[in-house]
């Protein structure tokens, strides 16, 4: 059995699901392969970032803008096995978490990246909990 881990990461008030959640979790479902779902976003609305246009992504219209990590991944879950069948159903996982970035202030030394640990205490929510 072929396992796939898909990581989708980004900011809460741009997240569009649809075609990632079909093309990606439901055709590898479908094919037969087990698939893990990893959500980590910005859970960020009053600062969205904007790479061109900054009028492109306002808060108001963020489609999960109130959605917690738990209701998050009830509602990608529910959509995922709406669209396979039960026993193709048992090989998806979903894990999620939404985090407000903190900035930080490291000092370089030698050639070592400096690595934030993530605190997840209640943002995380894991299809199985």
């Amino acid at each position: 059995m072929i396992n796939f881990a898909i990581c989708l990461s980004g900011q809460l008030v741009r997240l569009e699901l649809g075609s990632k959640i079909q093309n990606l979790v439901v055709t590898n479902l479908n094919e037969g392969f087990n698939v893990s779902l990893f959500v980590h976003l910005d859970s960020d609305f009053k600062n969205p970032k904007a790479v061109k246009d900054k009028e492109r992504f306002k808060p108001r219209d963020a489609l999960f803008g109130n959605f917690s990590a738990v209701q998050l991944r009830d509602m990608i879950g529910d959509d995922v096995l709406r669209q396979v069948s039960p026993k193709k159903a048992k090989g998806f996982k979903i894990f999620v978490s939404l985090v407000t970035p903190q900035p930080h202030d490291y000092t370089l030394t030698n050639s070592m990246i400096p690595v934030t640990k993530v605190k997840y205490d209640d943002v995380r929510a894991d299809l199985y909990d």
